[in-house]
């Protein structure tokens, strides 16, 4: 959004406020539950104004919930409700008879029933494509590896018979520098 707003018109506008939104999970556990960053130096100079990263403690949100924090689960339910599963989500608005959080969970029940949301990679499928993946890629650097090594020991076959470089240039496709390599 920044990137697109910035492009419009003729000056920047230092008015429009953005925010962007991380949720962190497994790291920082202690920390607050919500940090905001600007885009500033060392020294505490501001560069721009009007962006800010609001860095979301999801960890520490959950365990509002687990602790049964009442205050905190008041006031951060829509944050902790993106953590919860289905079952807690449940609790979490029979607790509050909150509307949006019903709203949340049963958009959540109904994506979650619907099959072309179902249908992910198990953990199996996921590590086999990242095998195959990485054979695919080993296979494919060989095989330049090869080519290029067949060209060159043709270059050295076709110096040694003291053929014309340009001839050598055009039949192997190496450059001035890798034929170069070679003379000898």
């Amino acid at each position: 959004m920044v990137s697109h707003h910035v492009g419009v018109g003729q000056v920047y506008d230092e008015v429009t406020k953005f925010l962007q939104l991380n949720f962190t999970s497994g790291i920082h556990k202690n920390l607050k539950e919500c940090r905001v960053y600007k885009m500033q130096d060392d020294d505490q100079f501001l560069f721009v104004q009007n962006a800010f990263i609001y860095e979301v403690n999801i960890d520490r949100m959950i365990r509002f919930w687990y602790d049964e924090n009442e205050e905190k689960i008041q006031e951060y339910k829509y944050i902790i409700m993106l953590g919860l599963p289905l079952e807690e989500l449940e609790k979490l608005y029979f607790k509050t008879k909150d509307r949006l959080v019903k709203k949340y969970m049963d958009e959540l029940e109904r994506v979650n029933e619907d099959p072309r949301f179902r249908e992910y990679l198990t953990k199996e499928q996921d590590e086999e494509k990242i095998r195959n993946t990485l054979i695919m890629e080993a296979k494919t650097e060989g095989e330049e590896l090869g080519e290029k090594q067949t060209k060159i020991e043709i270059a050295k076959w076709m110096l040694s018979k003291k053929m014309d470089r340009k001839d050598i240039l055009e039949a192997t496709g190496l450059t001035k520098e890798e034929i170069k390599a070679y003379y000898s």
